[in-house]
């Protein structure tokens, strides 16, 4: 019996010392992460901080200016910029949506950022055929949407190319649409923003045409 018990005291002894390590280790363990995090907060406090930007706005609460965009090298708007502009303008204009407001609001983007000839052709467009792909005069007979496959720069100066599918859709194609690939061709230059075309980036040349199936 007394063999027994000294077993069982022995046990326990083991047992606690045991679990003394363990929380040992895992001290030293939580110490050493504390540690490592105490100097990365050391560091990123020593960061110089960026200074706040500041937005001035009119007295409707228009903003009177805007950021300006990535430029390369050469203190030009990069190509990528350029790139996501005209996609957006060329999106914006094929585009037919179900909102006459919403609608309204695209077609003013578009002809903040046409001059000259692009601004005609695009008119020309929605006119013809008795205004047949004039958007405001959908009147809900249908609505389409404007998927951007592609934009290149062409090797003429200032020149890019966007490829894109118009999706119909009208009561007829309500869930498939009736796709058509177009490519436009389109020539840029860079003046003075406005209130509307914040980067100053206008199209002043447009041709877009369906590619052949």
């Amino acid at each position: 019996m007394a063999t027994q018990l000294n077993n069982s005291a022995f046990y326990s002894d083991q047992l606690v010392a045991w679990h003394n390590q363990r929380l040992w280790w895992l001290l030293c363990g939580s110490g050493a992460i504390i540690a490592v995090l105490a100097v990365a907060v050391c560091v990123l406090a020593r960061r110089p901080h960026p200074a706040p930007w500041v937005l001035a706005v009119d007295a409707k609460g228009e903003p009177v200016g805007g950021v300006q965009p990535l430029m390369n090298d050469t203190g030009r708007i990069a190509d990528e910029t350029i790139h996501y502009d005209l996609n957006t303008y060329i999106q914006d204009a094929f585009t037919v949506s179900s909102q006459f407001a919403e609608e309204q609001t695209l077609l003013g983007k578009v002809y903040a950022m046409s001059a000259a000839q692009a601004a005609e052709a695009i008119t020309a467009y929605y006119r013809a055929n008795k205004d047949a792909n004039n958007p405001l005069m959908a009147n809900g007979k249908y609505w389409q949407d404007v998927d951007i496959l592609r934009a290149l720069k062409l090797p003429p100066k200032d020149t890019y190319q966007v490829d894109y599918i118009t999706i119909r859709h009208d009561h007829d194609h309500r869930l498939d649409g009736v796709r058509t690939n177009w490519r436009a061709t389109m020539h840029v230059v860079h003046a003075n923003p406005t209130d509307k075309n914040l980067l100053g980036i206008f199209v002043d040349s447009l041709d877009f045409e369906p590619e052949a199936k």
